[in-house]
């Protein structure tokens, strides 16, 4: 059994819990790939469950506790709680959504994934949703059927009817933001569709949409000596900081667990269950240590979750960006478990830029990891659309963005925009 497995099970019931209303369990003990696992993090995962379920009506499998080993029985029997939870019983009913072309929801299917019970939605350009016409329930079209996410998946206000975007709010019934773009330095002269302060996604909405969020953190790493540099680019482009770093683990093959940081895309892990804020930033104080149970990881952690490249194509467990070993301000940078880290004096600049960013309606979106090669291969990947996924990389290394204009044509005045933006740093 590895910690990545305890992991997962803690984010599959903390999933559950939240569907059942209850806030996530606060774990008190750790499970990283360097711990022992031991009896205490599976007793703390049924006290969890039990919490949301009640106890087994035959009671848990035997043969767990202090001292004794812990044995496959005990974990499948979370496992399939926790399925059967979703599958069938305890009030849980889960659903796919089928989305189009933006991400919004068209069409939901029950359990059964019979057409006869699916639900529809359609929608005007900007978002407001519609009923008229041949779109009757009996059809499927309805406001009933409990979806939380509406247009580009962005959940609606039930009382304002208003969507929430991260940064402010959206107004689908005038086609605009409820405030201005918090960002002033956006407003391009160039492109007179960006003056107006209030606009939605430069007035094209059925071939653009407005991102969750806005800043991002680039790692570049140098493929000889697993040195990197940690970039923090706003909304615009601009480099709030840059900071060296390593991301080199116990191994040089990124394809094994503990060896050299993997490369990918990979977004903040909100509230992760070890600690983190919103932001997915934990610590940040010097001399103190961001985790209380484990104070390897320095003075400030950055958790991570994902997205794409070597973490889900070869199962390799989460990976933090964080200072550590011990807590002085510019410690040795030692090798880690596959993350990165830097000195605690930079994670806790980082971690500040980044909660500071996301005050002033600049989230953390992505953060992009990898050599040369790899981040440029990234920046020119398209969706099924054209698109180009992440404009926002793009944007940093000083490219021409096609997405506002569609069908991978690039404007003059997005050739004027690039040309005024910062070019990609030297390593």
């Amino acid at each position: 059994m590895q910690g990545r497995h305890i992991t997962e099970l803690r984010d599959a019931i903390n999933a559950l819990r939240s569907h059942m209303s209850l806030s996530p369990y606060s774990w008190q003990y750790s499970a990283t790939t360097s711990d022992y696992i031991s009896a205490n993090p599976i007793l703390e995962m049924r006290t969890a469950l039990d919490q949301v379920l009640g106890a087994p009506s035959g009671g848990h499998a035997a043969g767990l506790a202090q001292g004794q080993p812990v044995k496959a029985i005990h974990i499948q029997e979370l496992r399939d709680r926790v399925m059967a939870a979703w599958q069938s019983g305890s009030g849980v009913d889960i659903r796919w959504m089928v989305s189009d072309q933006l991400g919004t929801p068209r069409m939901i299917f029950d359990q059964s994934g019979s057409l006869a019970t699916v639900s529809r939605h359609d929608y005007l350009p900007f978002g407001e949703e519609l009923f008229a016409g041949a779109r009757t329930t009996t059809l499927g079209y309805t406001n009933g059927d409990g979806a939380r996410q509406k247009f580009t998946q962005k959940e609606r206000d039930t009382e304002t009817g208003l969507d929430y975007f991260g940064a402010r709010y959206h107004s689908s019934m005038q086609g605009r933001f409820t405030s201005v773009d918090p960002l002033r330095a956006s407003a391009n002269p160039r492109i007179p569709q960006r003056w107006n302060r209030y606009s939605y996604v430069a007035n094209q909405p059925t071939i653009a949409i407005e991102p969750d969020g806005l800043s991002i953190i680039i790692i570049v790493v140098s493929p000889n000596t697993q040195t990197a540099s940690i970039r923090l680019d706003s909304r615009t482009g601009r480099e709030v900081r840059d900071a060296p770093g390593i991301a080199r683990g116990r191994g040089r093959d990124r394809t094994k667990e503990n060896n050299d940081t993997p490369f990918g895309v990979y977004r903040p892990t909100a509230n992760d269950p070890h600690g983190g804020n919103a932001n997915g930033t934990q610590g940040g104080v010097s001399g103190q240590a961001a985790r209380s149970d484990n104070s390897r990881f320095g003075t400030g952690i950055i958790y991570m979750t994902s997205v794409s490249g070597e973490v889900l194509d070869n199962n390799r467990t989460k990976i933090y960006i964080h200072g550590g070993p011990d807590l002085d301000d510019h410690q040795a940078l030692s090798f880690t478990n596959g993350c990165v880290r830097t000195e605690n004096a930079n994670i806790n600049g980082l971690i500040s830029d980044v909660n500071n960013l996301a005050r002033n309606g600049d989230p953390l979106t992505n953060i992009f990891i990898g050599d040369d090669a790899t981040l440029n291969a990234i920046a020119g990947e398209r969706d099924q659309n054209g698109n180009y996924k992440y404009p926002e990389l793009r944007t940093a290394f000083g490219m021409s963005d096609a997405n506002p204009n569609g069908g991978g044509e690039t404007s003059q005045e997005d050739e004027d925009q690039a040309a005024n933006e910062p070019k990609q740093a030297d390593e």
